[in-house]
């Protein structure tokens, strides 16, 4: 098994890489095509190395952007996503963690501290407005120790937050009250704390003498005991009540306009099939009942064309019809098998015609694998696999000049 990023280090050398990077540098808007499975997300990485600005990619669907950003830090770039609240406002309450996770984002970006790389949105997420910056004070509450906010204070704070009032905490979005005693499962996003300060939403405990924070420690859910003491946590809730219907009021601000006003104003921004990417946002659009806080699919796309250093379209097929356009090496990789044993059997066949390179995300994986090509491929060909722990969600084939594949699987 071979260590570092070998597929990845390939694509960002590549000549048509290197070449749609330059003009990215120089800012505009430029257009690629040629793209299959994984391809537009490591090209994009790719961009983002050569050239040395922030990423922000949009996508057609939500589902698309974990595993987007999941991508981008297996080959090193660090990525954040930003949420898309999933519901049609005006229809359904909104989701604290979804919320909570935009919130936390959006806060970071005021901040200026702790930006990631690369940030992936959903398209609808782009459409849906963020609190301007003194709602978003409101949201947030920061606890720590010698503090006088009372419990009555905290608890009416957290149910105007959107947190569920149980007996017990069981799941993030839930608190618990016994006496001066709070329990409290922030949400994923909802919550940072100090020491660690790494955003990792745990539950804690917030124990009361009087009206002042007494203490404030984590909580162990096996044994519902506390032990690591924590000087501070900050809070960040949705501000909607239960039984109330949308959390956007008209009053917000178009997230691509906070993103401007950050240091994601350099940015090179990457539109992941536009067809597939437009065609959700109206979509999503018509089935809103209520636009308060929305905006509309041109609007968008006006702000991404002029907000940012550079923006880069990236598509199967070529669809403006541009002479200067970059048509990418890429090619499908063959079908293979269900079976284990015959595809760890065709890919061995491939060595034959090409660099196979196998990305498995684990050490289990990687062990299991190897097992496969040594057991059902010829001793010859098994040597001639590569195999990287990474992630490439949907797998290609890398053609440069047309002779030669490395295959990412």
């Amino acid at each position: 098994m071979r260590t570092g990023n070998a597929y990845f280090d390939l694509i960002a050398a590549d000549e048509n890489v290197s070449i749609l990077a330059d003009r990215l540098s120089a800012g505009g808007h430029h257009f690629a095509h040629g793209v299959i499975g994984s391809s537009t997300r490591l090209v994009s990485a790719a961009i983002a190395r050569r050239t040395e600005r922030p990423l922000l990619m949009t996508v057609a669907h939500l589902d698309e952007a974990d595993d987007t950003a999941e991508e981008l830090a297996s080959v090193g770039i660090d990525a954040s996503v930003l949420p898309a609240l999933e519901v049609l406002p005006g229809e359904s309450a909104v989701s604290l963690d979804l919320f909570a996770r935009r919130l936390a984002l959006i806060r970071r970006l005021h901040e200026g501290s702790d930006l990631p790389r690369a940030i992936i949105a959903p398209v609808q997420s782009l459409m849906q407005g963020v609190p301007r910056p003194q709602r978003l004070a409101e949201l947030t509450l920061s606890l720590r120790n010698g503090a006088e906010i009372g419990p009555d204070a905290l608890i009416n704070w957290l149910s105007n937050a959107g947190y569920q009032r149980l007996d017990s905490i069981e799941e993030p979005g839930d608190f618990a009250v016994r006496g001066g005693i709070i329990d409290i499962f922030p949400p994923p996003g909802g919550s940072s704390t100090v020491p660690s300060g790494d955003g990792e939403s745990l539950p804690f405990r917030v124990d009361f003498f009087g009206d002042e924070i007494d203490s404030i420690t984590e909580i162990d859910l096996d044994t519902m005991g506390s032990d690591r003491r924590l000087d501070r946590v900050n809070l960040v809730g949705s501000g909607q009540r239960e039984g109330e219907q949308s959390v956007l009021t008209g009053d917000e601000v178009n997230v691509l306009d906070v993103l401007k006003d950050s240091e994601f104003r350099r940015a090179i921004v990457v539109i992941c099939d536009t067809m597939e990417v437009t065609e959700q946002a109206r979509g999503y659009y018509e089935r809103v009942i209520n636009t308060k806080g929305i905006d509309g699919p041109p609007e968008v796309m006006r702000r991404l064309r002029s907000n940012f250093h550079a923006l880069c379209e990236i598509n199967q097929t070529d669809i403006c019809a541009d002479a200067s356009a970059i048509e990418l090496p890429v090619e499908p990789l063959p079908e293979f098998p269900r079976d284990a044993s015959e595809a760890a059997s065709q890919l061995g066949e491939l060595t034959a015609s090409a660099r196979v390179i196998v990305c498995p995300q684990s050490e289990a994986e990687n062990k299991r694998c190897s097992e496969l090509i040594r057991e059902f491929c010829p001793a010859e060909q098994a040597l001639r696999i590569e195999q990287q722990i990474g992630y490439v969600h949907r797998g290609f084939a890398w053609a440069p000049g047309g002779v030669g594949r490395t295959l990412g699987i």
